[in-house]
């Protein structure tokens, strides 16, 4: 896991008076407890961390009790993913639960979990937090996928995008992802939406409009998603009149924002772009799998640098 260093602070004042003016610890002693609770982590005995950050509350820097409970979140995340693997999940939920401090690795098997019960909303809220905290680039690109996938299937964008287009992971206003699945449902064979989709759409449109204020060298494009039921001909025209219909919504929230209509785009992919199932999500129903593949994607380009995708129908 992620071993933590003590800070050249904490050896330079390591020998601290509490607030009531009585010498409380010496180097020596947090130095040992340091090194002991070290130890516990690489033993996975979660007990002895907590004795360890009793013993370490008043005495020692801050910087030792929040290392020490840094290590124990590590542990109760091993004991965590030891557990689900084993599908005990009401043991998973008791370590989870332990983790005294929030770290990525806590909320990606937090949307595990949420994902193997097919509770989709909060699996998305768990991973797109998850990316906020900066894990790994070895694990990034899967958790990117699994955020995406979740919050496609939830079929809403409440749990990821509020009101005021300010979201988390994939749909953080200031990040820099460039491609971002959405759930836009419409009414069936049409490019109509329903009550969901417009609430959705709205929130897309919010979240849209802030990233182009604040990244103004970016422009977008909408690009129309179908399931591989009907005619390739027909897919292709559907899928470019529902990224047509976002358009619409999106193009009246940005004349509020002050940003041109002329920085969106639309494309219609048909069903040739299935969506990309993660590797290490659970197994899909044959539902799921279309409604995956019944996604609007707004993806980000630099301005007059805009590369045409290869796509059935674009405009």
């Amino acid at each position: 896991m992620f071993q933590q260093q003590l800070s050249t602070f904490v050896l330079c004042n390591i020998l601290i008076l509490c607030s009531s003016g009585i010498a409380v610890a010496s180097s020596a002693f947090c130095t040992t407890q340091w090194q002991t609770a070290n130890q516990a982590r690489s033993q996975l005995n979660f007990q002895a961390l907590i004795n360890i950050r009793e013993q370490v509350r008043n005495p020692c820097p801050k910087e030792v009790f929040t290392h020490v409970e840094n290590l124990m979140t590590q542990v109760a995340g091993a004991k965590a993913q030891t557990a689900f693997a084993s599908n005990r999940f009401v043991d998973t939920n008791y370590w989870l639960n332990q983790a005294p401090t929030t770290a990525w690795y806590i909320l990606a098997l937090r949307g595990d979990m949420a994902a193997a019960q097919r509770n989709w909303t909060e699996a998305a809220l768990h991973y797109n937090t998850a990316l906020d905290l900066s894990p790994p680039q070895n694990v990034r690109k899967e958790l990117i996928t699994m955020a995406g996938q979740a919050t496609v299937l939830s079929g809403t964008l409440t749990a990821s995008i509020q009101r005021s287009g300010d979201g988390a992971g994939l749909y953080n206003s200031r990040g820099s992802y460039s491609s971002i699945p959405a759930p836009i449902l419409f009414d069936y064979d049409q490019a109509t939406l329903t009550a969901n989709g417009r609430a959705s759409t709205k929130r897309l449109a919010a979240y849209v409009s802030k990233r182009l204020q604040q990244q103004p060298q970016l422009q977008v494009t909408i690009i129309g998603h179908t399931d591989n039921r009907g005619s390739d001909a027909y897919n292709c025209a559907l899928s470019l009149r529902r990224a047509r219909t976002v358009q619409q919504v999106m193009v009246t929230m940005l004349r509020e924002y002050a940003i041109a209509a002329t920085r969106i785009t639309i494309q219609g992919q048909g069903e040739r772009v299935p969506f990309p199932v993660s590797s290490l999500s659970p197994p899909l129903t044959a539902e799921e799998r279309f409604a995956l593949d019944r996604r609007v994607e707004v993806t980000f380009s630099k301005l007059n640098n805009h590369q045409e995708a290869s796509s059935c129908t674009s405009n």
